[in-house]
Order: structure tokens, then sequence, then C-alpha cells
């Protein structure tokens, strides 16, 4: 398999969730082995801000990402759809300080993504493995890889409001999988939090169709998309916090009450146990790390 990039250039407007700001995300082909790499339009155009772990500033209420007083908030919706599209490098000028919301979830980037087309590159598609289970733990909240074939998530949450409670999930992630169970699964909350991160200058954006909000009642939101859309929305961020590895991760990823916070310390621990691999020539050279991951039903 040959590394992807966009077939031409991608446009899309709105406001940030946290900013309230009018913004925009312009994307665009970039050469082979570059990865997914930010540039701030309008305060540093010409740096490159890479989506790797190495950049992650803040993680409290979403991903950003920067460097040298540059920063970029809320990117973890974005990169989920690129690495659900099988996207390996563009570039990403961004106006404003942060991704647009759009539907609150990946559905506009992914469908956007698609209408534009996928380039293939001459460069072969490399994805990392790993050898060994790796987990972080925080209390009763955990994120576990185990070896194998290909990307599947297992999530669940435990909320006390009686409109969740505990809900699971369990995903092998594919293009298909991923526009029809993730991509529409909005981010979520309570009118009560929201009201304490406004104070904080935060969720000053969306509104009632692109955030899942509950009260104490219930959803205030008209439709659900689904009946557990809080644990797919979930999974959603775990694929764009994974994406900050740099590459396509084949492991199963189980995870429970995650956050962005244990996600980033998740990847990190990830990176250094990460095994790079060429599609082209795995099967020769894991030919028995395969059949074990077979075996076990991994």
């Amino acid at each position: 398999m040959k590394q992807k990039t966009v077939s031409g250039q991608i446009v899309l407007q709105g406001k940030g969730l946290h900013s309230g700001q009018d913004v925009a995300v312009r994307i665009t082909p970039a050469e082979p082995g570059s990865g997914h790499v930010f540039f701030r339009e309008d305060m540093a155009p010409g740096m490159p801000i890479p989506a790797s772990w190495r950049f992650v500033l803040d993680t409290g209420h979403n991903v950003t990402i920067g460097r040298e007083s540059v920063s970029i908030q809320t990117v973890e919706h974005l990169l989920s759809a690129l690495a659900a599209t099988g996207i390996d490098n563009c570039h990403i000028h961004v106006h404003g300080p942060e991704i647009p919301l759009c539907d609150g979830g990946a559905k506009t980037f992914f469908e956007a993504i698609n209408q534009t087309g996928l380039q293939e590159q001459e460069a072969d598609r490399e994805y990392c493995r790993i050898a060994i289970p790796v987990w972080v733990e925080d209390g009763d909240r955990y994120l576990l890889a185990l070896p194998a074939n290909d990307l599947r998530i297992s999530c669940s949450i435990h909320f006390k409001h009686k409109s969740i409670r505990y809900q699971a999930c369990h995903i092998r992630i594919d293009a298909a999988t991923f526009a029809a169970e993730i991509a529409p699964a909005r981010t979520f909350g309570f009118t009560g939090d929201i009201e304490m991160l406004r104070k904080q200058g935060l969720a000053r954006g969306g509104d009632y169709e692109s955030v899942l909000v509950f009260d104490e009642a219930g959803p205030i939101s008209p439709d659900l998309h689904f009946e557990d859309e809080c644990v797919r929305h979930k999974v959603l961020d775990i694929m764009g916090d994974l994406a900050l590895l740099g590459r396509p991760l084949r492991a199963h990823i189980i995870g429970h009450k995650t956050g962005h916070a244990l996600d980033v310390e998740f990847v990190r621990k990830l990176a250094r146990e990460m095994i790079p691999v060429r599609d082209t020539d795995a099967l020769e050279r894991d030919r028995e790390f395969v059949n074990f991951c077979e075996r076990m039903n991994l």
C-alpha cells in the first residue's frame, strides 16, 4: 500500500468551539513522508507545527499543539478524519486560534476529504505495531494497547447522569465503519460545566446542533445521532489523539473513562514501544507475529 495525500485543496470555515471566533482551515497536498503539518496562517504562516505528541501544549478540554508561542486548539476531530480516510501527508493551514467545530464530530471533515479525493504517492505506507502490551492508568481510568493486525478500539464510559450512565462500544476501524458509526458522534457536555468553562474563556462556540448538551433532565439537543453517542465520540477523540504518533497504528486499544490528558500520556508511552513496519514487507518479516495474533484472536 502506498502513502496518500489529498488530491486538491479543501477549505472549511466555522466557529471555534472554545474561542467562539470565526475560523477557517485549508488542507493542501504534501510530500511523501511529511505527515500532517499545521501552519497558523494569521500569526506565523511559514512556521510548521507537526501533528505530533512532541508539540502538544495542552490537553485540558481539547488538544492544543504549538511551538514558539504559536498554538492551534482542538485539532483532534480533524486528525481523526484524516486518519480514517487514510491521508498520510497534508498541510493544514489554520486562520484563527483553533480548528472549526463544524458538525461537532468528524463527519464534515471526513466528507470533505472524500469529496476532494485522495492522491496515491510513490512511497510505501508505513505503520506502527507493538510487540508487548502498553498501558497507562489513573485511578479507575485506563488505556491499554494489545498487539493486533489492524486498529480496533474498545471503549467504555461511566457518568452519574441518568441519560448516559454506562456506555460501551467496540469498533474495528476502517473508512466505512468510521463514516457510519463514529464520524457523526458529537462532542458532548453538561449545562453546569459549560457555564463554568465559559467563565474560564472556553466553550464560547457551538450550539445545540453541533454539541450534544445535557441538563439534569436529559439531552437538550434535539436528536441523538446514536443512543450511545457519548462513548462513540470518545472513540473519535482517541483516534484523533492516536494520530499524534505520526504513523497509523495497528493495535487493539481498550479504554475506560478516557480523556485527552490520558490519551496523550498513552501516546507518549506508545511512541517508546512502536516498531515501524512497511506495508509491503510486513507479512514476510513478521509472519510469526501475525500468526500469533491470529491464534490469540487479537
